[in-house]
This record gives C-alpha cells, structure tokens and sequence, in this order.
C-alpha cells in the first residue's frame, strides 16, 4: 500500500512536470496555426486562383512578416527574462518553426509531386516575366503550369503516335477557353531532345514552341 502511494507521488510529479497549458499560448497558436495549413495545403488548391496565386503569395509573405515582428518582441522578452520563463521559451520555438519552414519550403514542408507519376517529357517556355512548363506524366497525362503575374493549371490525357502527341480530356484552367489539340516533337540531333511544337488544329501552319528539357 506505502509502494502504491508512493508510485502515485512520482506520476503526478511527473504529470505536473510534463503539463503545458494551452492558454499560455492560445495567442501564438491563433497566428502559427492558419499560416502554417495555409502554406503546406497550397498544393492543393494554388493551381486553380489564376492572377490570385499572386495575391496569395503576397498575403502570406505579409503573414510571415507579422509572425517574425511577433517574434521579435517574444525574443526582446525572454532576454529580459533571461530565458528563464518555458512558456516564453516554448513561443520561441513555434514561431521559429513555422517561420523557418515558410522560408525553407515556401509551398510546403512535403513536396507532394513527388507522389505524382514519373516525367517522361518536360517542356518549357522562359519569358521575361512569364513561364510555361509542361510535363508527360508516364500514366498517360500530362500538367502544364503556367505563371504569368500569378498560376494556372491545365490538366488531361495524352497519346503517343510516332513523333505526335494528342491531347486528350483536357480540363481547362481558370480563364482558358481553348487548347492545343496535338503536339510534334522536333528533334535536335546534337542534344537528343529539340522542341515540342504545338497546334490549335490540324489546318494550323503556326505553333506554339517550347523547348524539351527532359525526354525519357
């Protein structure tokens, strides 16, 4: 019976030791917590904002520079503390972080396209202040990402047939009403890879290249 209550002592000893209260830091959770979901769900839901990507983008650089002022003035503190308060401590270390992990990983701490099917083809356009570039996933579709003053996405089917490519299924991206409907690969002898010419029609005489910069 001495043993039991003994026993008893240490884990509420310990309990007491281990407890944390969450209102000391209800205030720090409030503006960790949404930047933190924000930034790791981005992948999930960025693509479709077209010009709002940009938006979005300033909104969370302006987020990361109020958890950083926040930040501050905790570190000002527990210097006047002399670290002595683990409250104070604990707050520095979830602000430091989240705050660490933005800038690290600004679209999220999991790479989650690297759960995507393998590129078998990778073709881009680099402009000066736009950018598109287009992958052949090895299941047979394909994602082209486009990035002019914010993002865009189109998603959908491919097929080979020789050198050219169909595209199949596509499903528009905000503000797209149209879509290429084949593609020709134009080899380069000297690097094995060249262009991806593509075309609105089969009459079309013109279309749209972009170089490869990955063929498998």
């Amino acid at each position: 019976m001495i043993y039991t209550n003994c026993q008893h002592v240490v884990i509420q000893d310990k309990l007491v030791i281990m407890n944390i209260n969450i209102k000391d830091y209800k205030e720090i959770l409030y503006i960790t917590i949404p930047f933190f979901l924000i930034v790791n769900t981005s992948y999930f839901w960025e693509q479709d904002l077209g010009f709002f990507a940009m938006l979005s983008f300033l909104i969370k650089v302006l987020y990361s520079l109020i958890i950083t002022v926040v930040l501050i003035l905790q570190l000002v503190k527990a210097i006047k503390e002399k670290f002595e308060i683990r409250s104070r401590t604990i707050k520095l270390v979830i602000l430091s972080f989240v705050l660490t992990s933005f800038y690290l990983f600004p679209r999220g701490i999991i790479d989650f396209e690297q759960f995507e099917s393998e590129n078998l083809l990778v073709a881009k356009y680099d402009g000066t202040a736009c950018g598109t570039t287009l992958f052949f996933k090895a299941d047979n579709t394909f994602k082209e990402r486009n990035v002019c003053f914010g993002l865009t996405e189109i998603v959908g089917n491919y097929r080979f047939k020789n050198d050219t490519i169909f595209f199949e299924s596509v499903d528009l991206g905000r503000n797209e009403d149209e879509y290429y409907k084949f593609a020709v690969i134009k080899k380069d002898e000297n690097d094995g890879l060249g262009e991806l010419i593509r075309f609105k029609s089969l009459s079309s005489s013109k279309g749209n290249s972009l170089y490869i910069k990955k063929m498998s």
